[in-house]
């Protein structure tokens, strides 16, 4: 987590947006060669930005602000699990099988980006949907389903289902859930947009609703991202489901497959979009985690169960929970830069440092920062406003960059790729 250097190609565009907020800066802003934000909510930046301006700019503390959340999403998960099931060791193994989808699900858990803390208001609020016992801890699931919104825009696909599936359960206990997410999560729309001058919903909204289909991924989120990877957690998940239940364990039922439905639900949105990477499976596979081992209890019964069929039911449960790990194996230390790596980096910044005057560098700014260089928009950001609908907007940005690149405004342009120059030279 201190690796001073991006572990993750945008991480470095996401602390540029957070040193705006500390230098007093709008975050969203017409889109310009020298800044266009990302389409992201503005809640992890801020929370980002108070990190840093205790602990000092760096990666370091935007990582912190989502290594806690993941932390978080464990224990959320353990203790929905224990819940469900009274049992402190199927708790611990619903955590640990999401653990386990680290690698899966993009190495995300704990680099700067909004997913961790996302996920991990989203899972309280379910918690509390599903087990607050009070008003008040109903209107807290609320507020921690706004805040989620606040941080990623897929969040009502989780909120919705879950404030539906507490209301069937609790019935008008549920309305203070309901009335707090609405008016802190609808309320502050206009707010924010008024803030920011219109901005606020373009890239919020209006360019996320735009952004082209990937139409293969309708399918393949399923025979790729779901069925080989965790498919005993998808089998277990659809039995715990089908149960017969009678009572109010009807209700339990409905609010599993409402809450579960959603954070599939997200993630198969996120990945539909054109730059949906695989850190848009994370919703899904903590809910499958959830409802595969809670599945997993229902079918092993109890220890001291004298049955020998019984103990060969919960022999083959345990034993395909294993085969589930299995196929989740990776290896830890791939993921961690050597010292290599950081010396490339340190030699990178110094061959940038050396170049006279301003420097184009749209896939990693940040580097110039570290070079003592001033950055300019990232190539992620400018993609999403040219991948939208034509618009006055996207053509006024192209033709900016166009212009800066003939009148030689830099003295070098570094690139992984050529991305859009070929269009604007």
């Amino acid at each position: 987590m201190g690796y001073p250097f991006e572990l993750e190609w945008m991480e470095g565009a996401v602390a540029n947006h957070v040193l705006r907020i500390l230098s007093g800066r709008p975050l969203y802003v017409a889109p310009s060669v020298e800044f266009v934000p990302f389409i992201y909510a503005p809640f992890y930046f801020f929370v980002s930005a108070g990190f840093a301006k205790v602990l000092g700019f760096s990666l370091f503390p935007l990582r912190l602000v989502s290594f806690l959340p993941s932390l978080a999403c464990f224990a959320t998960i353990y203790a929905f699990v224990r819940r469900e099931t009274g049992s402190r060791f199927f708790g611990l193994v619903s955590a640990a099988l999401f653990a386990a989808t680290f690698r899966a699900a993009g190495v995300w858990l704990d680099i700067a980006r909004p997913d961790s803390l996302f996920l991990a208001l989203s899972l309280a609020g379910l918690y509390l949907a599903r087990f607050g016992d009070s008003r008040l801890g109903l209107a807290a699931a609320g507020l921690l389903f706004a805040l989620s919104f606040h941080t990623k825009q897929t969040a009502p696909l989780i909120a919705l289902p879950g404030m539906v599936g507490s209301l069937v359960m609790h019935r008008s206990r549920s309305l203070p859930l309901i009335g707090t997410f609405s008016v802190l999560a609808g309320g502050a729309i206009p707010v924010l947009n008024s803030i920011y001058h219109g901005w606020h919903n373009y890239y919020v909204f209006n360019l996320p609703s735009h952004q082209p289909l990937i139409e293969p991924v309708l399918l393949r989120f399923w025979t790729k991202d779901l069925l080989p990877t965790v498919p005993v957690a998808c089998v277990l998940a659809v039995v715990l489901l089908a149960r017969r239940r009678t009572g109010s364990e009807r209700g339990v039922r409905f609010f599993h497959l409402l809450a579960g439905a959603g954070m599939v639900a997200a993630a198969w949105s996120g990945r539909l979009h054109r730059g949906g990477f695989s850190n848009a499976l994370l919703p899904a596979y903590a809910g499958l985690a959830i409802l595969c081992v809670v599945g997993a209890w229902a079918l092993a019964p109890p220890p001291d169960t004298p049955s020998p069929g019984h103990r060969t039911a919960t022999a083959a449960v345990y034993l395909a929970c294993i085969v589930q790990f299995g196929l989740l194996w990776y290896k830890p230390a791939a993921q961690i830069p050597s010292r290599q790596d950081a010396r490339a980096g340190k030699e990178l910044v110094a061959t940038l440092a050396g170049f006279p005057g301003e420097v184009f560098m749209p896939q990693h700014g940040y580097l110039l920062e570290l070079a003592g260089k001033r950055s300019f928009a990232h190539q992620m950001a400018i993609c999403d406003v040219l991948n939208a609908s034509p618009s006055e907007t996207g053509n006024r940005l192209l033709s900016e960059i166009a212009q800066a690149i003939r009148q030689h405004r830099f003295s070098a342009i570094v690139l992984d790729y050529p991305f859009i120059l070929q269009e604007v030279v």
